[in-house]
């Protein structure tokens, strides 16, 4: 057997592993090399910062899609988690919002976003950095009203 084959036998294998221990999560990794195949899954997408801003509007996307039509609620929990992680990572990474959600709805998901033990640490120190960014943002806007 060429290294080759016994390179995509192993791939194969590996995305069989990750469907039977984490169906959701599988499904996500797929999307996100199918975004960038040089990441290994969605939480080395999300959370690289020399990912582009084009890739992660890409990413939102797709993951919202998912949010929307995932076939068990398992599946749209998580599209709509990395679906706010991707939008996270465009305020972290690039100072970008790619987003129209008000200021209100986006704290309201990063908090409990945050909060959720099940997302990998990664994605939820992502979701606290741009939580605090759109805070401040937040916070200057009020200052400034008050001001003029």
């Amino acid at each position: 057997m060429t290294d080759a084959k016994r390179e995509k036998l192993s791939e194969a294998l590996r995305w069989a592993l990750e469907l039977t221990t984490n169906p959701a999560m599988a499904a996500a990794d797929w999307l996100a090399r199918d975004i960038d195949p040089s990441r290994t899954g969605a939480v080395e997408l999300l959370s690289d910062s020399s990912v582009s801003l084009e890739t992660l509007n890409k990413a939102k996307d797709a993951f919202k899609t998912m949010r929307i039509v995932g076939e068990h609620a398992v599946d749209r929990r998580l599209g709509g988690r990395l679906y706010l992680a991707a939008i996270a990572a465009g305020i972290v990474h690039h100072h970008e919002r790619i987003s129209a959600q008000s200021d209100g709805a986006l704290l309201k998901a990063l908090r409990e976003f945050i909060r959720d033990d099940s997302m990998p640490e990664q994605l939820r120190e992502i979701a606290d950095f741009a939580y605090l960014s759109i805070q401040n943002s937040v916070s200057n806007n009020h200052q400034d009203a008050q001001d003029d």
